[in-house]
């Protein structure tokens, strides 16, 4: 699925936590985690039977205050694409934790490993170690000026974009407009909240012609710093490198 920048967005969600849920539920001192079931059904790949979509999460997470069984999105009910009539939402965790159109919830006395938990969205890495994919790296995205864009020198450009970390928040944003040769701070905009997208805004007047590579890099606010590259696993998780665009300025 080679969604590119255009599956990154941000959606305000409303629902009921899953921990008032399971308050009215008499659960074994033993439960460890809490297994969903999506109605959605199929093939996994070929030579396996038919199996509805399965993920588990740990009880300590599924009693976050946060993590909801969402109905609402952007103030309206579910879609039917995002879930509808009701889904998981784990904030701050990569999409495939999101269990949409849920049928049934589980708790288990032992770890869960299904397909889409054991053999998928499993990070492996050269070295032979693995680990699953869970929490969203810090990242950030330029979404303006766009790939091969013609700019003129001596006009002012605002270099903007999004960025996001998971379970953390965003400290702050640099951008390069010399391929990563030195670095600037950006202005964070917009409102800061938790789980969301921090907008961000550099302003940037060319002064020579010629073509022009642009960075941009976001730190979290644990001092964790967006990587120059990606660290290459097996599957191709967790892409959160750096990634340029190029522009060309003229006179």
């Amino acid at each position: 699925n080679q969604f590119n920048n255009g599956a990154v967005s941000n959606a305000v969600w409303s629902g009921t936590t899953l921990n008032s849920l399971l308050e009215n539920v008499d659960l074994d001192d033993d439960v460890v985690e809490i297994l969903f079931e999506g109605a959605d059904v199929g093939s996994p790949t070929d030579g396996k039977d038919p199996e509805p979509y399965l993920r588990s999460i740990s009880l300590e997470l599924a009693k976050h205050d946060d993590t909801l069984l969402a109905y609402e999105m952007n103030g309206e009910d579910l879609p039917l694409e995002h879930g509808y009539p009701i889904r998981l939402l784990v904030p701050g965790w990569y999409g495939m934790a999101h269990v949409k159109w849920l049928t049934k919830i589980t708790a288990l006395t032992k770890p869960f490993s299904g397909y889409f938990q054991g053999e998928k969205y499993v990070l492996r890495y050269k070295d032979g170690t693995e680990k699953p994919v869970q929490e969203m790296q810090v990242k950030s995205s330029i979404t303006s000026p766009i790939e091969n864009e013609t700019l003129r020198c001596g006009t002012v450009y605002h270099v903007k974009g999004h960025a996001w970390s998971g379970r953390t928040n965003i400290a702050k944003v640099e951008v390069s407009v010399d391929d990563g040769n030195s670095w600037n701070g950006a202005q964070l905009t917009g409102p800061s909240e938790q789980y969301s997208w921090q907008p961000w805004t550099y302003e940037w007047i060319p002064k020579s012609p010629g073509r022009y590579t642009i960075l941009s890099r976001a730190t979290n606010d644990k001092g964790t710093q967006q990587p120059s590259e990606s660290i290459w696993n097996e599957l191709g998780y967790q892409v959160n490198g750096i990634k340029s665009i190029s522009v060309q300025v003229v006179e």
